[in-house]
């Protein structure tokens, strides 16, 4: 019979804590959704609004730099707001932003619809991921805190990736049969 080794490449005692589990779990979902957003709004932007790519580079600016700005202010509101509610406040902006790429037309314009879902997401994304790091690491055991940081790093990978196949395969399926012009069908699929 064999037994466990020592030292496990996953302890699973990293998830026994429920606040690192849960950033666990929004670092699959955060990336998930974030690149998914950032596949499906390509094709919106170039085909549906005739966009180049240049210009499609260009739209998804405020939200490049909403990300960089709140990196860079992060370290001053942890420390006065914690972790948690940081994460969650981003968590939540990231989720209104989602919502409202939900109401894309064939009709809609860049402004005010797309750029406040931009906003709304780099706002969102700036402010979650750094705390949730934070929850991660500070709460890991220095002993695991290799292990620890190998998980968020494939939570991450993993949400991206697993997010962007099941809705590439879920839009394909759904416009398997789907009738119209290119550009509708890309909207209302």
């Amino acid at each position: 019979m064999r037994t466990a080794p020592a030292q496990p490449l996953l302890p699973l005692r990293l998830f026994a804590d429920r606040n690192r589990a849960a950033a666990y779990v929004n670092f699959c979902l955060g990336p998930m959704a974030g690149m998914s957003m950032f596949f499906f709004l390509s094709q919106y932007l170039q085909h549906v609004r005739g966009m180049n790519a240049l210009a499609t580079g260009f739209a998804f600016l405020p939200m490049a730099l909403l990300v960089f700005t709140m990196s860079r202010l992060i370290p001053r509101l942890l420390p006065r707001f914690g972790p948690k509610p940081a994460a969650l406040a981003g968590t939540v902006l990231m989720i209104g932003g989602l919502v409202l790429l939900t109401r894309l037309t064939v009709e809609s314009g860049y402004f005010p619809l797309l750029f406040v879902a931009m906003v709304l997401m780099g706002l969102g994304m700036g402010l979650a991921f750094a705390p949730l790091n934070v929850i991660i690491m500070a709460t890991a055991p220095s002993r695991d805190a290799g292990a620890a940081g190998g998980v968020l790093q494939t939570m991450r990978q993993t949400g991206a990736t697993l997010g962007l196949a099941i809705l590439v395969t879920v839009f394909g399926s759904a416009t398997r049969t789907a009738t119209g012009a290119p550009h509708q069908i890309l909207v209302t699929a």
